[in-house]
C-alpha cells in the first residue's frame, strides 16, 4: 500500500489497482517506452516495470506495470517512488 500511495501522492494515475501489481497509466505508447527506457538507467535501484500497450490495453491507456514485493523495505519503496516521480516529471507524465 505504501508504494501505491506514494505513486498516487506523486501524481500518477494508478487506475483502480488494489493489489501488489500497480499500473502507472502513461497514456501513449511512445512515452510509455521512453519512460521504461529511462527507468533502466536507474537499475538496480528502481522497481521492476513492464511496458503495456495496445492491444493489451485500450489505445490511450498505455501503462507501466510495476510490482511490489513483501521484501521491499520502506527505504526501497520511497526511493522507487522518487525515481518514478523524477522520470515522470521529466517526461511530463505528472
Amino acid at each position: 500500500k505504501r508504494l501505491l500511495k506514494g505513486y498516487q501522492d506523486a501524481g500518477f494515475d494508478t487506475g483502480e489497482s488494489q493489489s501488489h501489481i500497480i499500473p502507472i497509466i502513461v497514456g501513449d505508447e511512445m512515452t510509455t517506452f521512453f519512460f521504461f527506457k529511462e527507468l533502466l538507467e536507474y537499475r538496480p535501484r528502481s522497481v521492476y516495470t513492464n511496458p503495456v500497450r495496445a492491444p493489451a490495453v485500450q489505445p490511450g491507456r498505455e501503462l507501466l506495470r510495476t510490482t511490489c514485493q513483501a521484501a521491499f523495505t520502506k527505504d526501497v519503496i520511497d526511493e522507487a517512488v522518487e525515481i518514478m516521480a523524477t522520470v515522470g516529471k521529466k517526461l511530463e507524465v505528472i
